[in-house]
């Protein structure tokens, strides 16, 4: 009994420490490099709204240049007629544009609802407010110009190598449509899709030839 108490008395028992309080500690999850820097950037009002602002025009500018390539893969237009559209030029309730290309050739042209809607968008959003005002415009609000297309397909080829080496431009777009309706509708109506003409655009037409038969042949719109 004397033994246990000097040991006791040696080794003296360590004070047992206040409980702690518990503090709550924020959770912390690991985080790839661009989900951290998007979480940073986003952290603030002006910084969010600021990175909206940048991803909104780099989807409007990426729907405007959709729209480009689809005008002249439905109506087969020549760079020229392109750039020549001007706002009175462009007929959204039948969807119809009025080309004016080389030669003097003027044509209605066909094209399709989704197309009509971003024209008319691309056209209200660069300030194109007077009928005789361009269609096609820069960002900053003047017309656009054949350095749009050259810087356009130079862009184009940096992502995808084959256009680069086959120097895919504008006019291939152009053909290959003309070859498809050739193809599906025949020549004549590919000839008049084209805009290609035999008659000076000055000078009417010549009068069709008498026919033996007493039915007069249908009448087809140019």
């Amino acid at each position: 009994m004397a033994c246990r108490a000097a040991s006791v008395w040696r080794h003296p028992p360590r004070p047992v420490p206040p409980a702690k309080r518990l503090t709550a500690r924020p959770v912390r999850h690991r985080t790839s490099g661009v989900g951290t820097g998007a979480m940073a950037i986003a952290s603030t009002t002006t910084s969010g709204a600021r990175l909206m602002s940048v991803d909104l025009q780099e989807h409007i500018a990426a729907a405007q240049v959709c729209a480009l390539l689809r005008l002249h893969t439905e109506t087969a237009a020549r760079r020229g007629g392109a750039l020549a559209l001007r706002l009175m030029d462009l007929d959204v309730e039948h969807c119809l544009v009025l080309l004016r290309e080389k030669g003097g050739t003027i044509r209605w042209q066909p094209i399709s609802p989704p197309l009509t809607t971003a024209l008319a968008d691309h056209a209200a959003c660069r300030g194109a407010v007077l009928p005789t005002d361009a269609l096609l415009r820069y960002r900053d609000g003047h017309p656009c110009t054949t350095r749009r297309y050259d810087h356009l397909w130079h862009r184009i080829g940096q992502h995808l190598p084959w256009v680069a080496t086959h120097r895919i431009s504008t006019h291939w777009l152009r053909h290959t449509t003309l070859t498809c309706v050739e193809r599906h509708f025949g020549y004549g109506i590919a000839r008049a899709y084209a805009g290609h003409t035999d008659t000076p655009p000055d000078q009417p037409p010549p009068p069709t030839s008498r026919r033996t038969s007493t039915t007069s042949p249908p009448h087809y719109p140019r």
